[in-house]
């Protein structure tokens, strides 16, 4: 019974880190890509009150 369980959380626990690993990478890519679009709006909108 113990070395059923110890076997499951043996095989559990690295699946849990790599979908929490991913969810925290889609939230960084996200997040990213906010910025930037962000970022280059601002630029160009700079550039057109330069003009």
């Amino acid at each position: 019974m113990d070395s059923g369980l110890i076997f499951q959380l043996a095989f559990l626990i690295p699946i849990f880190y790599l979908i929490a690993g991913l969810v925290l990478f889609v939230l960084a890519v996200r997040v990213l890509l906010v910025l930037h679009t962000y970022l280059t709006l601002k630029v160009k909108q700079e550039q057109e009150r330069m003009q």
